[in-house]
């Protein structure tokens, strides 16, 4: 099973996207999309993160500045989930 998440599309300069799997199901990897179109942002973060039964993949990234990404973009989480 794959979860996926998507932040806002706007100008936000750090986002962070989290993909949650089903109840009873773990996260056992993750990936990330972007659109930024090869414009300058970093992934700061992409891991698995296990709260109580929740398991879930959180992905953080930011624009490099300078000159940061010249309009909107957003992030997608993805969680391989296995149960």
């Amino acid at each position: 099973v794959v979860s996926a998440t998507s932040t806002a599309n706007d100008s936000t300069s750090s986002k962070t996207a989290t993909a949650t799997c089903p109840a009873g199901m773990l996260a056992i990897g993750g990936h990330r999309t972007n659109n930024a179109d090869g414009q300058p942002i970093a992934i700061v973060q992409s891991r698995e993160e296990f709260d109580g039964d929740i398991s879930r993949w959180v992905v953080r990234a930011v624009e490099v500045n300078p000159p940061g990404v010249a309009g909107n973009w957003s992030l997608t989480a993805f969680a391989n989930c296995v149960g």
